[in-house]
């Protein structure tokens, strides 16, 4: 190598910022117009893809406000965290004062799949355009959070590898087919809590199955076409609490079901659920066979569902699937459908429908006009 390439190469590195080994802070902000980078408060990089590339472990990455564009799919690597809401370069309080609806950073990509986030790795604050049908974030490892983020995707947000996750105070819109989250085998743990979604459900938005554990809370959900399919899916070895939640349907007469239970152990609990075929599909006689009761769907509110024979609740198989269905408040409808014994039943009346099953199916009540408020409980007694 000659002197003159040396002489180029060190020249290089000093103007981005040759690192050390200990964890920093490493700035970005687009509006940067000097020529040395060094990723400090008055050098920042003048890209994303700059600062992802030289991230080490333990670093913070802040993100002044602006547009940025990756050039290709990027790796966190374990515990980096990346934080929008910056003023950025040539602002006042330019890297103290934080504020993502004032100061919105937000990154697009359309190339492939966008972020691919290990251990302990964080997004905070940023807003993702993400025009792929490949997955936003794949996660491989533990301590993974996607927070306070505002999304736009075209295909799945999570896809989930053996991984814990928790996906926060987010706003997450979807525009094309894809998942929320896909999640499916052992060792992979999803929270998803207080979020906002605005879905379009060609498939299963939030698919946990063979072994996925998943805790979901406090979201407010609203579908928004009539392309069908399932909500909340879950097969074999599932576990999953889902409480608290508004889950809002496109149109009641449009063939969409909020939760399919074709296996694993399931809570569902205090949801007010509107606007869907059916409230609950429960084919879960194979999971009986290993809980007494792999089902547990109590104290929901259910209303302005389907109008037509196939609505509200259906449970097959029963009385082998061990569905409990306790303490509801549900919308005066026309027809329960179930199965007992090999039979297909539909029932005229809530009455009938709890009378015809066993005492799993019991202290629900009906609900003769739609509730006040989307958030009350409509019942008397109901909590």
């Amino acid at each position: 190598m000659t002197y003159a390439k040396i002489f180029c190469l060190a020249a290089a590195l000093l103007c981005l910022g040759a690192r050390t080994s200990e964890a920093a802070t490493l700035h970005v902000s687009i509006a940067y117009n000097g020529i040395t980078e060094t990723g400090s408060e008055t050098e920042p990089y003048k890209t994303l893809d700059t600062a992802l590339a030289l991230a080490a472990a333990g670093d913070l990455i802040k993100v002044g406000r602006g547009a940025y564009t990756l050039t290709g799919s990027r790796n966190l690597i374990s515990n980096v965290t990346v934080e929008g809401g910056y003023p950025g370069y040539g602002q006042a309080d330019s890297w103290t004062m934080r504020d993502t609806v004032n100061h919105a950073a937000t990154v697009s990509f359309g190339g492939g799949p966008m972020f691919y986030l290990y251990a302990g790795s964080r997004i905070d604050g940023l807003r993702i355009n993400h025009s792929h049908f490949n997955a936003t974030f794949t996660t491989n490892g533990n301590g993974i959070v996607i927070r306070n983020v505002d999304a736009t995707v075209n295909g799945t947000f999570i896809s989930q590898n053996e991984s814990t996750v928790t996906i926060e105070q987010s706003n997450i819109a979807r525009t094309g087919c894809g998942r929320v989250v896909s999640s499916s085998g052992d060792n992979r743990h999803i929270t998803v809590k207080n979020n906002t979604f605005d879905l379009y459900m060609c498939t299963e938005q939030f698919n946990f199955a063979s072994g996925a554990r998943a805790l979901v809370y406090g979201n407010d959900i609203q579908v928004n076409d009539s392309s069908g399919s399932y909500l909340f899916f879950g097969g074999g070895g599932t576990a999953a609490h889902v409480y608290d939640n508004l889950i809002e349907g496109y149109d009641e007469n449009r063939y969409g079901t909020a939760f399919r239970t074709d296996g694993g152990y399931w809570i569902i609990e205090r949801n007010n659920i509107t606007g869907f075929y059916d409230a609950l599909y429960s084919d879960n006689y194979a999971e009986s066979l290993r809980y007494s009761y792999p089902v547990i769907f109590r104290k929901n509110l259910v209303w302005a569902n389907a109008v037509d024979p196939y609505g509200y609740i259906e449970i097959d198989n029963m009385p082998y699937d061990g569905t409990v269905v306790q303490d509801n408040c549900l919308e005066n409808g026309p027809f329960y459908l179930y199965s007992y014994q090999g039979q297909e039943f539909m029932a005229s009346s809530l009455a009938e429908f709890e009378a015809a099953t066993d005492a799993k199916i019991s202290g629900n009540k009906g609900l003769a006009a739609p509730p006040a408020s989307k958030t009350g409980t409509g019942c008397t007694g109901q909590g």
